[in-house]
């Protein structure tokens, strides 16, 4: 998937005892609606901005008294760089998930997010699309 590349390298990490109100600061200062979340440098799972809206209703604790590790997503679809962009596409749907994590073998690769899929969906439709006109063009079809 071409998407892959273009999420590399990726800096909006969190570790997991870092508070939920010092992530969310930095999702606003870099206008950014998800973090990810690295213990050692290991990939540990994702703090989105809809994980923290749903917690929050149910959780008395202050945001600067409560840790990421207590709000992160920790079930994250996996894909591999070599999957198709269709299989991407089934698995966001399948598991009714917003973020892909891409692995090469053990290793963290990138997040992809269902708006990465639908964007470079786009592109490869308005690629063949552009394509067909000019082979109508050309006359060979």
């Amino acid at each position: 998937m071409d998407l892959i590349g273009r999420n590399q390298p990726q800096y909006n990490t969190v570790t997991t005892t870092a508070t939920v109100r010092d992530a969310l600061y930095k999702m606003y200062c870099e206008h950014i609606d998800y973090l990810i979340v690295e213990e050692n440098d290991k990939f540990m799972g994702l703090l989105t901005e809809h994980d923290v809206a749903g917690k929050v209703l149910f959780s008395d604790k202050p945001l600067q008294n409560t840790l990421v590790k207590e709000f992160m997503t920790t079930h994250v679809p996996v894909i591999t760089a070599e999957d198709s962009l269709e299989n991407a596409m089934r698995l966001l749907d399948n598991r009714n998930a917003r973020f892909l994590a891409v692995y090469d073998g053990f290793n963290f690769q990138a997040i992809v997010s269902a708006q990465d899929v639908m964007r470079e969906a786009l592109k490869k439709r308005r690629t063949t699309y552009d394509a067909i006109e000019t082979a109508q063009q050309v006359g060979h079809y």
